[in-house]
């Protein structure tokens, strides 16, 4: 029984997806991954109804270039031949890339009109360091990042982020990555007990003090009133006797919290929309 190398699926729309299906060798590219996307893009090609073709890669990356186990022994197309069908498609074409996008895979987002990549992608030309030499894909580099930073990466074999393959052209388009993005506000706000979330009310419980912030933004006030303009407050009859320090210190904290937290939104958003000259917003 064959292996399942690829996945094609038309929505209401007629939007067709092509989806490369060998994760866990990160859509490294075999015979039949190649003669399965030319069989795909013909057939598509052939449906009058088809108004977009999309490409992307199941899993963590989009395309780990050649499959190079040394146990592919089905016939295929060549490269070039199989990429040629894409670059020939008669309907507009997108690459969705994520995580590897490497060598033969690289070739295939050239072949696409618009090429959308995740913050955390990187590319990279490495037959050089393993003894090849890609002279066939070289034409492919040189129509979307030019001469000088296809030679730059065809000779150094190195790789390069998203931010540099947009920077070049090889992109179009970046998008952040939802899981770090996520992650992060959970540490920050979730998890913190200077915030009124989950980590706010854990401590309130530990410390047995119900409505914890308010008493302590009272508190505040009253030491404030007193020290710095002669004020003199009514206690509360139910504010603690005892630790207003802490109460005092807490109230400081998480007031000089939030605006660092307000500071690092704004610069984030600064930082993230400025190669799309959009920081004016």
């Amino acid at each position: 029984m064959s292996e399942q190398t690829i996945l094609a699926a038309v929505d209401g729309r007629g939007v067709a997806t092509i989806t490369l299906d060998r994760a866990q060798v990160h859509n490294a590219m075999n015979g039949a991954m190649l003669a399965g996307l030319a069989d795909a893009i013909t057939g598509f090609e052939a449906d009058p109804d088809i108004r977009l073709l999309v490409l992307r890669g199941a899993g963590k990356s989009f395309s780990a270039g050649a499959d190079m186990s040394g146990q592919d022994n089905e016939p295929k197309p060549s490269l070039p031949e199989a990429i040629n069908c894409l670059a020939n498609f008669t309907r507009p074409t997108m690459a969705l890339v994520q995580g590897a996008c490497i060598g033969g895979g690289l070739a295939w987002t050239t072949a696409c009109d618009v090429v959308i990549a995740s913050d955390d992608a990187f590319f990279s030309i490495p037959e050089v360091r393993l003894g090849f030499n890609p002279a066939s894909l070289i034409p492919m580099f040189l129509g979307v990042m030019g001469a000088r930073n296809t030679m730059r990466y065809v000779l150094g074999g190195d790789r390069f982020d998203a931010a540099k393959a947009h920077e070049m052209g090889l992109v179009h388009h970046l998008c952040l990555n939802t899981f770090f993005v996520t992650a992060v506000t959970t540490v920050i706000f979730n998890a913190n007990p200077l915030m009124r979330y989950d980590g706010y009310y854990m401590l309130s419980d530990f410390l047995e003090i119900p409505n914890l912030r308010p008493k302590a933004d009272r508190m505040l006030r009253e030491k404030f009133s007193w020290y710095c303009l002669g004020i003199e407050t009514n206690p509360d009859p139910f504010m603690p006797k005892t630790g207003r320090a802490w109460f005092v210190l807490f109230a400081i904290a998480a007031s000089v919290y939030r605006w660092v937290i307000m500071f690092g939104i704004t610069l984030f958003l600064y930082t993230v929309l400025k190669p799309y000259g959009l920081q004016s917003i």
